[in-house]
């Protein structure tokens, strides 16, 4: 990729693969017993995660709770259908994983252009 223009899609790709699916995922299956059926439902699953980011930084400059509400709707559903409703702290697993992609100049360079594009 250093030759050539990396794109909005092929940061994406980079980033779902080399980060997302062994971080993200599989937390979600070791802690809540999460695993995504299709590539569809990974999709969904990032931009539920996304979209808590997002509320999380809006609740961060205001006055409102709209990631605590969140939060206790996902409670209900997690306690619904898997019986738990207290995620646990980042782990050293994911510290360590971070570290490696903050290093890895093809994950940094889509993490920027992926970020880049979200921004826009």
């Amino acid at each position: 990729m250093a030759d050539n223009k990396m794109t909005k899609e092929d940061a994406t790709t980079i980033l779902l693969h080399e980060v997302h699916h062994p971080v993200f995922f599989q937390k979600l299956a070791n802690d809540f017993g999460i695993i995504p059926g299709t590539t569809e439902d990974a999709e969904e699953l990032v931009k539920i995660a996304s979209k808590l980011r997002y509320a999380s930084q809006v609740e961060q400059k205001s006055e409102g709770n709209a990631i605590k509400q969140a939060s206790a709707e996902l409670d209900a559903v997690l306690n619904r259908y898997y019986g738990a409703n207290v995620p646990t702290p980042l782990d050293e697993e994911i510290r360590t994983t971070a570290l490696y992609a903050a290093q890895n100049p093809i994950l940094k360079e889509a993490a920027q252009v992926f970020g880049a594009a979200f921004a826009s």
